[in-house]
């Protein structure tokens, strides 16, 4: 394997510096502070809530799939006019993306 005693000294003193790099690097890793976070009051992030007009009397608030169930059974169609929070003023309902 080894044709030299050269060879073999080298072999020896590279896998001594591996052993000591693999000994720095985890005695580093385990000193290591992972962030900890002191507010754990993570914000919900809820769906949009919608308002539409149905026989001329506001609706709401409802959410995406219950619009949708609402377009499927024929409650609303698209020019039912909409509103969530950050439109401008109502709209169609054809006229927005849900």
């Amino acid at each position: 394997m080894f044709n030299s005693i050269d060879k073999l000294v080298e072999f020896g003193i590279g896998m001594s510096m591996a052993q000591q790099m693999m000994s720095i690097m985890n005695q580093s890793m385990s000193q290591m502070q992972t962030p900890q976070f002191k507010n754990t009051d993570v914000p919900i992030i809820k769906d949009k809530q919608y308002h539409v007009v149905l026989n001329d009397i506001p609706q709401g608030p409802l959410s995406k799939n219950q619009i949708m169930s609402h377009l499927n059974n024929g409650d609303l169609n698209e020019e039912n006019l909409i509103w969530c929070d950050g439109m401008s003023g109502w709209s169609k309902i054809k006229d927005i993306s849900l």
